[in-house]
């Protein structure tokens, strides 16, 4: 291999690198926040349907749950859907594209 060659070689591999870097950093940046709060509000949501949420800790299988319990249970889970459903991976798309 030339000397030549070789210094191509090793300037693109460098340049790779450099870019590699600056991908990951925006996705640390950006994607990431967002994944570990999909993540939260999943374990959440799981909670909540399984009356482990909190408040409702003391409820055990076959107990009788007032209305208003319910209803507040179903407002928590209704309100648990409003990340996924009002978070687009457009506009993080965009910033990332936008810190490179």
């Amino acid at each position: 291999m030339h000397t030549s060659s070789r210094t191509c070689s090793t300037n693109c591999i460098d340049r790779g690198a450099t870019k590699l870097d600056k991908v990951t950093s925006a996705y640390t940046a950006i994607r990431r926040p967002t994944a570990t709060s999909f993540v939260v509000g999943s374990r959440d949501q799981r909670n909540r349907y399984e009356f482990n949420a909190p408040g409702f800790e003391d409820i055990q299988e076959g107990d009788n749950i007032s209305p208003e319990r319910l209803s507040e249970l179903g407002k928590s889970m209704e309100e648990g859907w409003d990340l996924p459903w009002n978070n687009s991976a457009r506009d993080d798309i965009k910033r990332a594209l936008d810190m490179l």
